[in-house]
């Protein structure tokens, strides 16, 4: 059976200023011509559209010709060429009332479907691209935020549209009206640290009282703004808007809910990936926001729900905090340059505090109402990464490892030699999940995440386990017992047909409960990507699954990714045959599912703990580390990443990694 190895954390991280500006000189050196793209970009070819599905297009912005950032606008004469393009290539532009009379079994929607939309209230569609549509006859949708647009009559010095231009093009037929909120665009203050934060989804922070608004005053505050918004274009145009287009793209469940309530089913986001007629309530769309020819224009189109490589940095907050608030601050900002340097396109970010190492939450890294706050930073942190850097952040909480007060249940193991139930001191403490108290306090610490935080999803630890001898608590047992299972451990183990029936029941409990966690966070945070985190002897060997209650195959399909802890030395792996066993893992990977490489994260591990218990250096050479990335890719494995990282210490070393986790493009 697996050792369950345990993290040490240092207690703080003090160094002298003069380092971060020499780490700096290091990044800079590191990272000459990174663009975004190449940090996103992924193999792709020209999509196929299934029945049912289209491709959402979003033009923005749409300016006058004499801006300041004339390469950001989009030129007649290339938009003609654009439109174009889809007609000789078959495509067939779409309205919403195609969506609403598909998605209601009247009709069928076109092979190669696609909606246009416009974001912005400018007067330049007006005068430049309404024509074009008009002509060609093509339905588009504009969005407005109605509190720009001008009462009175057209005037160039003003670019926002008038109520008359909003009227002539929505009696053409062609152009659909849809609202952008009423002040949801501003943003708002998110944080003690100052981040400006998208309304539509964020917490307010008021600084003269130092506290976030309540979850109920951020509902209401989104619905007034929507509903503002509904029945001033009402007043602006005669009829209510059927369409919500997110400003910057943001929304969550409870928005969308807000924007069904008042007449609008259908909104619009900019996430990534083709559109469904089955999911017509966040549709997403590729943003076109240069002035492209018709050869960009289509690469462009062919990126719509590719594939990316995920390059990872798993890091601890434990690393970058500090009690004193100008250290902390440049340790933050050297760990955001840090990232950038190393080309990572996502973080897995360690929430909670743990500088013992002990596995257990005691702490949080944000706001919540079950546990102390050790310092609220991984809101700004995950925004600097996602704003600067354009990185994908997701949130690393303990599944039942917390440290609650007064105790709660904990895990009980079944002794066989005395009878008796007792905590297992050598694993993970972990409260347990058949306890509603503990489903409770749990669900409100990772609701609690996503509320604060602008998480693009959440990374469950490996202590979601439950041994061959576990749960043999009271509430264990009694779950057992509705199931139709035997109430006692020594009956469970005593068949094999009946413990295999047994692990099977602990696994789906504890996927149950982890999707129970992610229902709660989506209300705040959509899309909610999850990876759940699963030893490596679940791969190599099939018994392990009743060590563990995992199962890799079911993991598979119950999250967006499961992440392998490829860490040969944490198996007690000798080096001379890590690579084999690096290579066994990933071929044992390839046979259960013909896409499951796509859907696998192999973390490695950039420090032997091992060594730490002997007083030696615990920091693996980086150029192993590199050359088990590039084995791994060789052979099939399409996300990769590394933990620990110690940025204060250029470990991994920046220099040696950073063009492995740069995506060709």
């Amino acid at each position: 059976m697996s050792i369950l190895i345990m993290k040490i954390f240092p207690t703080s991280r003090h160094f002298k200023w003069e380092i971060v500006v020499f780490l700096y000189l290091l990044l800079s050196a590191c990272t000459l011509g990174r663009s975004e793209e190449q940090k996103n970009t992924g193999s792709f070819a020209m999509p196929s559209i299934a029945s049912g599905s289209f491709i959402a297009i979003c033009y923005n912005p749409i300016e006058d010709i004499n801006s300041d950032h004339p390469l950001d606008i989009l030129s007649l004469e290339h938009f003609k060429e654009q439109m174009s393009w889809l007609k000789k290539e078959g495509y067939s532009v779409i309205s919403i009332d195609d969506l609403l009379a598909a998605r209601s079994g009247n009709h069928a929607l076109p092979q190669k479907a696609v909606l246009i939309t416009f974001d912005d209230s400018y007067q330049s569609f007006y005068r430049t691209f309404f024509p074009v549509l008009e002509a060609l006859k093509y339905p588009a949708i504009l969005a407005v935020v109605d509190k720009k647009v001008n009462t009175t009559s057209a005037n160039l010095a003003d670019p926002y549209l008038t109520e008359d231009q909003m009227r002539i093009m929505k009696k053409s037929g062609w152009i659909e009206i849809a609202s952008s909120g009423h002040d949801l665009y501003k943003g708002t203050l998110a944080n003690p640290q100052g981040d400006i934060e998208w309304s539509a989804t964020t917490l307010s922070y008021d600084q003269s009282s130092q506290k976030y608004e309540e979850a109920q005053e951020y509902i209401q505050r989104v619905e007034n703004d929507i509903k503002e918004s509904s029945l001033s274009l009402m007043r602006q145009i005669g009829t209510k808007p059927r369409v919500m287009d997110w400003p910057h793209g943001a929304y969550n469940e409870i928005s969308v809910e807000i924007a069904r309530k008042y007449g609008m089913p259908v909104t619009l986001t900019l996430d990534n990936g083709m559109a469904s007629i089955d999911h017509l309530s966040a549709i997403p769309r590729i943003l076109i926001h240069e002035d492209l020819d018709a050869d960009k224009f289509s690469e462009k189109l062919r990126q719509v729900g590719r594939v990316i490589p995920l390059r990872i940095m798993q890091a601890d907050l434990d690393y970058i905090y500090d009690p004193d608030p100008i250290q902390l601050d440049r340790n933050i900002e050297a760990f955001v340059a840090r990232v950038h340097a190393m080309n990572v396109n996502t973080i897995f970010m360690q929430a909670f505090a743990d500088p013992k190492g002990t596995g257990v939450a005691g702490e949080t890294y944000f706001p919540n109402p079950v546990l102390p706050m050790r310092a609220d930073i991984l809101n700004h942190l995950t925004w600097q990464l996602q704003s600067i850097d354009n990185v994908k952040v997701y949130g690393w909480l303990p599944v039942l490892s917390f440290d609650f007060k007064p105790t709660l249940t904990p895990v009980m193991a079944w002794n066989p030699n005395t009878g008796e139930a007792a905590v297992n001191n050598l694993a993970y403490q972990r409260a347990s999940l058949f306890d509603p108290e503990v489903r409770r306090l749990i669900g409100s610490v990772y609701e609690n995440m996503a509320l604060q935080a602008p998480i693009d999803g959440v990374l469950y630890h490996d202590d979601a386990i439950l041994s061959d001898f576990e749960d043999a608590g009271n509430f264990a047992l009694k779950a057992y017992k509705s199931a139709g299972l035997p109430e006692t451990v020594q009956e469970l183990r005593s068949d094999r047909r009946i413990m295999s029936k047994w692990t099977d029941f602990k696994i789906e409990a504890l996927i149950n409960f982890t999707t129970e966690l992610a229902q709660k966070m989506r209300q705040h945070r959509s899309p909610l990507i999850t990876v759940r985190n699963i030893y490596a002897p679940l791969l190599l060997n099939p018994k392990s699954e009743e060590w563990f209650a995992q199962s890799y195959g079911r993991f598979l399909s119950a999250y967006d990714y499961t992440a392998v802890e490829a860490m040969p030395y944490m198996e007690n792996v000798d080096e001379d045959v890590a690579y084999d066993w690096l290579l066994n893992l990933v071929e044992d990977a390839k046979k259960v599912e013909t896409d499951a490489l796509q859907k696998t994260v192999f973390e490695l591990q950039a420090v032997d703990w091992r060594k730490a218990k002997r007083n030696e250096s615990r920091i693996i050479s980086t150029t192993i580390l590199r050359d088990q990335m590039r084995l791994l890719e060789k052979h099939g494995a399409f996300n990769f990443g590394y933990y620990p990282d110690d940025f204060v210490i250029n470990s991994p070393d920046i220099n040696v990694l950073n063009k492995e986790m740069l995506l060709p493009n």
